[in-house]
Formats: structure tokens, C-alpha cells, sequence
């Protein structure tokens, strides 16, 4: 009996299930003068995604935009998957020198202007913090996942996944 039920349990470990998860994120903050907990004024930049696995075959990279304009990115955070690529879009008429030093992906891209557009792969998943070395008050979040699975909440705090 015990050797039946083993190898039907191995048998169901690599069984895909496909399906849909929805559900409602509620952020909370709290209140620095009374302490008590309140809704967060904003879900901007919060990202569902599944962990425990990895993507076997990619197929292909996605290429993804991070804009700089009014000295500020967009989006904030950005979530993608090992091996995507991120062009670093300058809409300022200014100069920008972009760069991380979180572990999952060092680099710097120097002084550059809109006539450049930079393209980072990131190969590492991780959270990579991004800074404009001119700007100081400049940073987002680009979160590298290992599967394709993920989802940024939308305004009304839901996700569909």
C-alpha cells in the first residue's frame, strides 16, 4: 500500500495546474502621531508573484522601458523576469547618470542625455535598487523574478494571476 501511495505522490509532483488567482491587497501604515493603523494612501509599485520555482525554457527576453522624466522614474517599481532587458529612456532635457550597487546587478551608465538610450540585461534574480547620481531624491525598484509569474495591484488594490 505505502508504495502505491509513493509513487502516485511522485507521479502528481510534476502535474501543472492552470488556473487564476485573483484577490485584494489592503496596505496598511501607521499613524505616527496616534500609532493607530490606516489604509496607505497608495498601492503604487506592489507586485503578487509566485515563488518555489524557476522558468525551465525561455524562450525569449522581454524588453522592458524605465523612463526618467521631470527627474523621477516610471514606473517605480518594475518587476521582471532573469534575463529581460530595461532601456533607461532620458525624457529630461538634462543629464542623468543611472546606476545600482545592489548585489543582484551592479552597473553604472554614466552622464547621458535623450540622444543615448542604455539597455541593461538583468541575468540575476533580486532586488535591484536603482539611483540617479545627479538627482539624489531619484530611485526605483526593479524586482528580477525567476518565473513569469507576477502581477503589479491595480488602483482599485486587486490582481488577477
Amino acid at each position: 500500500m505505502c508504495l502505491l501511495f509513493c509513487l502516485a505522490f511522485v507521479l502528481n509532483a510534476n502535474t501543472i495546474y492552470a488556473g487564476e488567482v485573483t484577490g485584494n491587497v489592503v496596505l496598511l501604515q501607521k499613524n505616527a502621531s496616534s500609532g493607530a493603523w490606516e489604509h496607505a494612501a497608495s498601492n503604487e509599485g506592489v507586485v503578487v508573484y509566485v515563488t518555489g520555482f524557476e522558468e525551465k525554457e525561455r524562450k525569449s527576453s522581454n524588453l522592458y522601458e524605465l523612463k526618467q522624466q521631470n527627474k523621477a522614474f516610471s514606473p517605480r517599481v518594475l518587476a521582471i523576469t532573469v534575463g529581460d532587458d530595461v532601456m533607461f529612456s532620458n525624457l529630461d532635457d538634462i543629464y542623468h547618470n543611472v546606476y545600482s550597487t545592489s548585489d543582484a546587478k551592479p552597473f553604472d551608465l554614466k552622464f547621458y542625455k535623450a540622444e543615448q538610450v542604455p539597455t541593461v540585461t538583468f541575468d540575476v534574480p533580486g532586488r535591484v535598487d536603482v539611483f540617479c547620481a545627479i538627482h539624489t531624491k531619484m530611485h526605483c525598484i526593479v524586482l528580477v523574478l525567476q518565473n513569469p509569474y507576477f502581477v503589479q495591484v491595480d488602483a482599485n488594490q486587486t490582481y488577477t494571476l
